[in-house]
């Protein structure tokens, strides 16, 4: 049944988070059609560039500077239409393979082609605009070839030099198309809800002089001509000529082509046609006439000003092991190489590449990566740990086998408020939408035998599916969750999609004080009460917290000569105060109230406190 339903949901998500398949999804034909002095340029351009001696290397590897722009409602960073930077990192490393011809598109076409960040990868050239200022954008977005519309949004960022880079501006809403392009012009609009790197490659294909495939098709009723395939058409002599609506779900490739006569073959697999989902390549003489047009009308992209000085440092993704052996350390965010060290000094490498496996360690070991665009100069070492646990110190393996459909977005308890997405990568040891790591955020400070509320969110990275929750605390600190009452909470029942669960969850008097880990489980299940905190599972996710519980009980808090530091304490009168604050503030009897390091007050103020019962 659940084969069946993938496969449903797939062509259902497909049609919907690839609108390429619909009509007019990619508004930049119909621009130009609406613009015949435009086209005219394009069309004489790519004349131009076919008569042309000027033939660029084709073995010369060239890096494009890109600048990202999203005009968003106002939202934090990772919500809504303000995407984050980790899903921003991720489209465009995949966009890299498929240029490229690496990973999943190694053996394709490699167009010596690459994108990074301008400035050398800084994370400056992910530009954040609130765009709410711009009539009419909040309520209804952009609507594709609204040159005013554009021009008001340009106006809130200063980013608008693409004779030396290309934007990829991303709006809340584009109407009529899911993302447009100028051609050799050096932008191009895409909606931010269905923001993906195939997508892009599409646009940035447009960008690069690539008309679609289907060029001349007369909005699908009729055949483009291909008298002669160097003018005809997409202009394209290795891409056969063929209707906007052919694509890989309504044919398979060895479906006879009723514009060519012969089988469809690769051409669903082509960038520049409609059929997203089958994407994966451009052509040898697509990627002669990329290399060939930016070389000749927009040569600062291959020599940009923006790819020189020192490179954007790496992000190193720390590993951890229980017991001795070999660990696989990452890094991200460099869109050159990756050069690994085995100190801070050496000068020698010890790998390259996006990844490192350590030899055999039985102690934690410090590495050290760089990364280097083409045209930069080699950015800092950053360290990268190999983190060995001994054995008995070692909790229990538990993830989700597939990283698709549920996720959880937010954990919420005591001290703790913790945000993530699909997007998110957690400490040493995660693995993405599968287990997060977060014991290396600040432990939730709790007390013996109060109640403390906690909320858990639950969002889709893919599929809408029936899950549910279990929460473990390891109440005496044993390494594991089996000891009676360390099960804290259990869904009553699964529920499909998204959902927030909320509850309390209480302390024991008899917990060990000190740090200790509570873990959050989050299954695709029927029964909620299979759950259990060790092992893999199908779908879903893994989350691990530490959590600091304290049995003291304070002495009567003076503002005037506070020592107890950070923590939560409970009021028992209700009192009214001017600390750290300009205005007055009411404390509440029965409230918790979070005292930060150097809390002070006024004269004569006194807090009196009660924990754990004690005054």
């Amino acid at each position: 049944m659940r084969n069946f339903l993938l496969i449903t949901l797939s062509i259902l998500f497909y049609t919907i988070f690839n609108p390429l398949l619909a009509q007019l999804q990619c508004g930049t034909d119909e621009i130009y059609r609406n613009n015949p002095a435009l086209k005219k340029q394009v069309e004489e351009q790519i004349k131009h560039i076919q008569n042309s001696t000027n033939i660029v290397d084709p073995n010369t590897v060239y890096t494009i500077p890109l600048v990202f722009i999203i005009y968003h409602k106002g939202e934090p960073v990772g919500s809504g239409s303000n995407i984050s930077d980790a899903t921003i990192l991720n489209e465009l490393s995949k966009l890299n393979d498929t240029f490229r011809a690496r990973n999943q598109f190694a053996g394709l076409n490699d167009t010596k082609v690459q994108f990074a960040l301008a400035n050398c990868g800084s994370f400056n050239s992910i530009v954040r605009v609130d765009a709410r200022s711009v009539p009419d954008y909040e309520s209804n977005g952009l609507t594709y070839g609204s040159f005013t519309m554009e021009t008001q949004l340009r106006a809130l960022h200063n980013w608008n030099d693409r004779d030396n880079y290309i934007t990829v501006e991303l709006v809340h809403k584009l109407n009529g198309a899911s993302g447009y392009a100028g051609y050799l012009a050096g932008y191009t609009f895409i909606d931010v809800n269905i923001f993906w790197y195939g997508l892009m490659a599409h646009e940035i294909g447009h960008v690069l002089n690539l008309m679609h495939t289907f060029e001349g098709d007369n909005g699908g009723i009729q055949c483009p001509a291909n008298n002669n395939p160097d003018t005809d058409g997409d202009n394209i002599s290795d891409t056969q000529p063929h209707k906007s609506g052919d694509n890989c779900y309504a044919y398979t490739s060895s479906t006879i082509n009723p514009c060519s006569g012969i089988e469809f073959g690769d051409t669903f697999e082509n960038y520049m046609c409609y059929s997203g989902p089958c994407w994966k390549k451009f052509t040898p003489k697509q990627i002669e006439r990329i290399r060939n047009s930016v070389s000749t009308y927009m040569p600062n992209w291959f020599n940009s000003p923006y790819l020189s000085g020192q490179s954007t440092p790496p992000i190193g993704i720390s590993n951890l092991k229980c017991g001795s052996g070999a660990i696989t350390l990452l890094a991200s965010g460099c869109s050159g190489t990756y050069t690994w060290y085995s100190d801070n000094t050496i000068e020698v490498p010890i790998a390259t590449g996006s990844s490192y496996t350590t030899p055999v360690l039985n102690t934690t070991t410090t590495y050290y990566v760089t990364c280097q665009l083409l045209t930069c100069t080699v950015s800092v070492r950053v360290p990268v740990q190999a983190i060995v646990t001994p054995q008995n110190e070692c909790y229990c393996e538990s993830y989700a086998s597939e990283t698709t459909d549920e996720d959880i977005f937010n954990v919420t308890f005591g001290t703790i408020n913790n945000n993530s997405d699909c997007n998110s990568f957690g400490g040493p040891g995660s693995s993405l939408n599968s287990y997060s790591n977060f014991t290396n955020l600040a432990p939730a400070i709790v007390v013996k035998g109060i109640q403390y509320p906690f909320s858990v969110k639950i969002n889709t990275c893919e599929g809408n599916y029936r899950s549910a929750i279990k929460i473990f605390i390891d109440f005496n600190n044993d390494k594991d969750f089996t000891d009676a009452g360390e099960e804290v909470y259990v869904s009553p029942s699964s529920t499909r999609g998204a959902y927030t669960v909320n509850g309390n969850i209480t302390i024991p008097t008899t917990a060990l004080a000190g740090t200790t880990r509570m873990r959050v489980v989050n299954e695709e299940t029927d029964i909620p009460s299979a759950i259990s905190s060790c092992g893999s599972y199908g779908y879903g996710e893994t989350e691990d917290y530490a959590i600091t519980i304290t049995s003291s009980c304070p002495d009567d808090l003076i503002y005037e000569s506070i020592t107890q530091g950070s923590g939560i304490y409970r009021a028992v009168n209700t009192i009214n105060s001017r600390a750290n604050i300009s205005s007055l503030t009411t404390y509440i009897a029965g409230k918790f109230i979070t005292l930060l390091p150097g809390f002070s007050a006024g004269p004569d103020e006194v807090f009196k406190s009660e924990i754990g019962g004690c005054n």
